[in-house]
């Protein structure tokens, strides 16, 4: 062979082997680059781990971070100083399980269907359990519950309290249970730990006395606030625990910890400022800045998809709430323009029927309270069973009108209604059609019935009972046919605002509002006196009657199952 061609063939093939070992790498470090992008064990392992430590029934105004110098939460208040601290954080409801449903499920109450204490929420609701086991996490209920059904919320694990008479009134968190899980979990995880304290019954013997005590803008009350303080002790005892778990087990940096209350105890069961406003504290090392505190208006329901955020999952399109995480990574100082509340005290230890509805701004607050003594004619039927228990709500408190509107920003604790200033007429007016399109919007019956007697599994408007006594006359005079029930789809689809419009001496022209559940709705039964007359499909018909004849007209719904609405208000004519 010819010597330069047998170089060429050398150097031909030294080129190709080295071409070939370049591949081979080329391969293996693009096969390792998929072994990294696409092992699921892997790419669950960087996800970060979340803890949500709820107290009960403590103020926002009741913390060293927050104001008060007294009250010993020095485990909160270093929460604060390694984490971002909300001044304006808010609750939908100033009670139990309400507050608690649309911290799971992302939804106000009036959506999720827990709007009142002790109810459940609607069957068909998916809860952050439902979210976040698809991505590959443990979602863990430890302590207390007071949520339903079990298939909504669906717990990888529920660590039930532990009785300790030592520490307190109450059952303890379950610290042995928590701490062997941190031991020995493989997964990501999602816990949410939910004290009893520093909810009542307080404890006789404190290491407070009065002179401990701190005032607050909105009350003097220092007799039962001395226990209070010691349950707030204990409360803050448990959660330092739980912060040594956590850091101990090299599991701080990895772990998004929230701290929060479900609402404020001397705003419970209303819309106030002290309800509904409660403390959130959010610590996440290396990407919320330590110490740092912000001013933007976020709300409990936006828990759920922030967590589903930084977990890499997806807002459902049907939630209320929105991830704030642009606000904890400090790219943005504000988040929602608007957050709404709901009140109710039906099936409440003292109950009464007296519903409200809120919306609060940057500056302003609009109250509506639907059965105030201003508005109690409107809400009068002909049921006098019912009328009884809607004037019993309007006394309960004669003080509240039925209009409210505050400047927050400058009155804080609502001490000063603006409601009835006519130099405020036109910030009211904007905020009443701004929470009545919301009102729309959730499918508020409230819009129908503004005095609802309330489904009660617990306590009930017409049984005397350890906390609720009535006079025997008003005893089991409510029928079933008079109460608004949970579901919706049961009683609420029936018509509104019935009107008449008189044609001739006996011919008249009736016009009604549908419900707002009026989905599946296929007639309405035109009712003169006791007679169903005729039954038609629009929202409209012309009757006749006889002259001289005083007659009474209802109108109610009928949906596809067969079933019949409540009737409307009756018209005379």
């Amino acid at each position: 062979m010819n010597f330069a061609i047998e170089v060429m063939v050398i150097v031909m093939i030294k080129c190709v082997a080295k071409l070939m070992d370049r591949l081979k790498n080329i391969t293996i470090v693009l096969l390792s680059f998929l072994e990294l992008s696409f092992n699921p064990i892997e790419a669950i392992a960087q996800q970060p781990n979340f803890v949500f430590y709820l107290a009960d029934d403590q103020d926002m105004l009741d913390y060293g971070c927050y104001g008060n110098p007294m009250v010993h939460t020095p485990a909160v208040d270093k929460l604060a100083s390694e984490g971002m601290k909300f001044n304006r954080a808010f609750t939908a409801q100033a009670i139990c399980s309400p507050s608690r449903s649309q911290l799971y499920t992302g939804k106000y109450p009036l959506k999720n269907g827990c709007y009142v204490n002790h109810y459940s929420t609607y069957e068909q609701t998916k809860s952050i359990t439902h979210y976040l086991k698809a991505l590959g996490y443990d979602v863990i209920l430890a302590g207390k519950s007071h949520v339903g059904p079990d298939k909504v919320f669906d717990w990888t694990y529920y660590f039930e309290d532990e009785p300790n008479d030592s520490i307190g009134p109450h059952s303890g968190i379950p610290l042995k249970k928590i701490q062997n899980y941190l031991d020995t979990v493989t997964r990501p995880f999602c816990m949410f730990i939910t004290s009893h304290y520093p909810h009542g019954p307080y404890p006789k013997s404190t290491s407070y006395n009065h002179q401990d005590i701190y005032p607050l803008p909105y009350t003097n009350n220092a007799n039962w606030r001395v226990g209070y303080y010691e349950n707030i002790k204990t409360d803050n005892y448990m959660l330092s625990v739980i912060l040594n778990m956590i850091d101990t087990d090299d599991k701080s940096e990895n772990t998004v910890f929230v701290y929060s209350s479900d609402h404020g105890i001397n705003g419970k069961f209303t819309v106030s400022e002290a309800g509904l406003r409660i403390p959130m504290i959010v610590r996440w090392p290396g990407k919320v800045k330590a110490g740092s505190i912000s001013n933007a208006m976020v709300h409990m329901t936006d828990i759920l998809p922030t967590f589903l955020e930084i977990a890499g999952g997806e807002t459902p399109s049907d939630i209320d709430g929105k991830s704030f995480l642009p606000v904890l990574r400090g790219e943005k100082d504000s988040h929602h323009d608007y957050v709404y509340g709901v009140a109710h005290k039906q099936n409440t230890q003292h109950t009464y029927i007296f519903p409200s509805r809120m919306i609060r701004g940057e500056k302003y607050k609009y109250i509506m309270n639907t059965n105030a003594q201003d508005a109690l004619n409107n809400n009068l039927g002909t049921d006098q069973a019912v009328n009884i228990f809607i004037r019993q709500g309007a006394n309960w408190q004669p003080e509240k009108p039925f209009e409210e509107l505050y400047d927050v920003q400058n009155d804080p604790w609502e001490k000063n209604n603006l409601a009835d200033r006519a130099d405020f007429d036109s910030i009211k007016n904007e905020m009443s059609e701004r929470l009545k399109a919301w009102l729309t919007e959730q499918e508020d019956f409230i819009l129908d019935y503004p005095a609802p007697v309330l489904w009660a599994n617990l306590h009930t408007l017409d049984k005397t009972t350890t906390f609720n006594k009535i006079p025997p006359e008003m005893e089991g005079i409510l029928s079933n046919s008079d109460l608004y029930r949970h579901y919706p789809e049961k009683a609420s689809f029936a018509p509104r605002n019935l009107r008449a419009e008189l044609l001739s001496s006996n011919r008249v022209k009736l016009s009604w509002t549908p419900s707002i559940y009026n989905k599946g709705v296929v007639g309405y039964q035109i009712i003169l006196n006791d007679e169903i007359i005729e039954v038609v499909k629009s929202n409209t018909t012309v009757i006749n009657y006889s002259q001289g004849v005083k007659v009474q007209v209802f109108v109610r719904a009928v949906n596809n199952s067969g079933q019949v609405s409540k009737l409307s208000a009756p018209i005379d004519i």
